[in-house]
């Protein structure tokens, strides 16, 4: 990224200074620095994805353990699609589960994007810029199947879409993460800018923190007073809180139900939308569709990979959808087929060996 002229960076916090007394009253907060503990698998050496941060970024070990006891940033990048028209409220509201017209501006929700039989195109989470704007994000790679599904039904409509694919995101996460509110104040200075961008809350339990999308991470870690963390302990956090993710726990014929994600997501009050009918049909009989997706953990130093086949007695009975290292092993979320009753220990094979898997039953509250 290039640097910014010392003068102008003096104008712009000033002016950022001046918006932040409008609208907080002068209020900020500082992010302080996070202690460091050990990581089994981390050492001086261990190489990291690229920071956009000036500063030094915070290992593997750091990243963790402010996961579990402070708060930590982490540069990642969303895919987003634009919906802005005079029309854009009414035709959304229409398309997806969630209550669109009753957003109000400044807030987010998660919303689920079908097929007119109810499968899944995106689980994505909707934020109102104003009264003609929204912002739908949804994990990168996925935008553009989005997009097309949304101008399919677009016929005279008084609204336009436009993806901006791998937009630049900053996931603030912790036990100790700052709330929305608080990200906006500490965040004014590029209020002021004529950047758009946009703070969406993760709206999810066991999850505590919210994404930064449109500002460039540099920014962002300077304006928190933090340095950025690990990338992966991003993919951390959504697995240990499971939380689904297209691609992986959202496969080509999974129905919403099998993934937990349906009372999050959808007004069961605000009438019709593409998609309704499987919906409406599940919860009128109690919503009882078995989960499917359900979060693992072993004892392994290695992730097995996802699409690896879990077996039982020697029977194949699932597959890991998602995995990755912490400091007492791994963390997963696996899809197990239904007749399988869990909790339950299941075998996956990693480098030809068969190691043991625990698979627990998904606490959703």
């Amino acid at each position: 990224m290039g640097s910014v002229d010392d003068k102008e960076e003096g104008s712009e916090r000033e002016g950022g200074k001046q918006h932040s007394e409008q609208l907080r009253g002068g209020a900020s907060i500082r992010l302080g620095p996070i202690p460091s503990s050990s990581h089994p698998r981390a050492n001086s050496s261990e190489s990291h994805p690229v920071s956009w941060h000036t500063l030094q970024m915070l290992s593997l070990t750091e990243s963790e353990v402010a996961l579990r006891s402070g708060r930590v940033a982490a540069a990642t990048s969303r895919d987003v699609v634009v919906a802005i028209g005079p029309e854009a409220a009414s035709y959304l509201h229409g398309q997806v589960s969630q209550n669109i017209e009753a957003l109000a501006v400044g807030d987010s929700a998660w919303t689920l994007l079908l097929e007119p039989a109810g499968r899944v195109t995106a689980w994505t989470r909707v934020s109102r810029l104003s009264d003609e704007e929204f912002w739908l994000d949804v994990d990168a790679g996925v935008g553009a199947v989005m997009l097309a599904r949304l101008e399919r039904f677009k016929l005279r409509t008084k609204a336009t879409f436009e993806l901006r694919a791998d937009a630049p995101s900053v996931a603030v996460r912790g036990a100790d993460a700052p709330s929305v509110d608080e990200l906006r104040t500490a965040l004014a200075v590029a209020a002021g800018s004529e950047t758009s961008f946009v703070i969406a809350d993760l709206g999810w339990p066991k999850s505590v923190g919210a994404d930064v999308i449109g500002l460039d991470p540099t920014t962002v870690a300077d304006l928190l007073d933090l340095e950025l963390g690990d990338s992966s302990v991003v993919e951390l956090e959504r697995i240990e809180a499971g939380r689904p993710a297209m691609g992986r726990e959202f496969a080509e014929k999974t129905i919403p139900a099998e993934t937990g994600v349906v009372d999050r997501s959808t007004d069961f009050a605000k009438g019709c939308y593409v998609g309704q009918e499987l919906v409406a049909r599940i919860d009128s009989r109690g919503n009882n569709t078995p989960r499917t997706v359900h979060p693992a953990s072993m004892t392994s130093v290695e992730p097995p990979a996802p699409g690896a086949e879990l077996t039982l007695d020697g029977a194949v009975v699932g597959t890991v959808t998602s995995a990755t290292a912490r400091a007492d092993g791994v963390a997963a979320l696996v899809s197990v087929k239904r007749g399988v009753e869990i909790p339950a220990v299941l075998q996956v094979d990693i480098n030809g060996v068969l190691v043991d898997i625990a698979v627990a039953a998904m606490d959703w509250a």
